[in-house]
């Protein structure tokens, strides 16, 4: 995970292929630590895990939720691990 922040930008690095809509998810929930920042996702930060779907487009079981390697909860964990590093940076 990475969160790289060039004045108003904010780079957070997936490493991974995520869905739009897991995007769209990820990018709400870095504007609420990121208020007023222009947030941009970029998928293949360093490594490589597969997709990374939403609950419901893992449920479905199509391409991408069949390659989503870690399971249903995926992005949810993904949030909070990015989260954690937002709140990391913020504090110093």
């Amino acid at each position: 995970y990475q969160i790289i922040q060039l004045g108003e930008l904010i780079l957070v690095g997936v490493p991974g292929e995520i869905t739009t809509v897991a995007a769209t998810r990820l990018k709400k929930a870095l504007q609420v630590k990121f208020p007023s920042k222009n947030l941009i996702i970029s998928s293949y930060a360093n490594a490589y895990m597969g997709y990374v779907t939403t609950a419901e487009e893992y449920d479905l079981q199509c391409y991408e939720g069949g390659h989503t390697i870690y399971g249903r909860n995926t992005l949810a964990a993904m949030i909070k691990g990015f989260e954690d590093l937002a709140e990391i940076g913020l504090t110093q």
